[in-house]
This record gives structure tokens, C-alpha cells and sequence, in this order.
């Protein structure tokens, strides 16, 4: 599955949207995809013989990236809600 095919598409047309939209939907895709590739290693065993403290770090960047990706969607539905609503 591939969540992002429709970015992918349009992405040459991102320009055209009003406000904000234009730079919030970028940012989001792209922190979305460091998210993935974080998860992807912790599931294909990448960080299986890092040591705790990297690990910790490692898990706590994806946390603070998870946080601030949820606040970038909510703040592109309040601006979609504001543009086109």
C-alpha cells in the first residue's frame, strides 16, 4: 500500500492551494516518511544491537516526530476547514 501515491501525483500542484497549504503538506509527508523508515528498522531488526541509550534516543526523536507530524494534519484539516470549508 502506498499511502502517499496521491502527494506523489500531485505534489507539482501543491503551489496552487491557498494559505498555508502549500508548506504544512510537504512537512508532513516528509516527517511521515522518517517516521516509517524509523519503524521499518525497529521491525527488520536495523537497531537490534545499538545499545539502551541509543535506542532511547532513537525512540524518543520518534516520538517527539510523531507529536509534532499529528500537530501539522490537524493544523492542515483546521486550514482546508478555513480555506475551502
Amino acid at each position: 500500500f502506498r499511502y502517499d501515491r496521491v502527494y506523489d501525483e500531485n505534489v507539482e500542484r501543491i503551489g496552487m492551494l491557498k494559505g498555508q497549504l502549500p508548506e504544512l503538506i510537504p512537512l508532513f509527508y516528509t516527517r511521515l516518511n522518517a517516521i516509517i523508515e524509523d519503524m521499518l528498522s525497529m521491525g527488520d531488526e536495523t537497531y537490534a544491537r545499538l545499545e539502551l541509550e541509543v535506542l532511547l534516543r532513537i525512540y524518543h526523536d520518534l516520538h517527539r516526530i510523531l507529536g509534532e507530524t499529528v500537530q501539522v494534519g490537524r493544523q492542515i484539516i483546521q486550514a482546508i476547514d478555513e480555506q475551502y470549508g
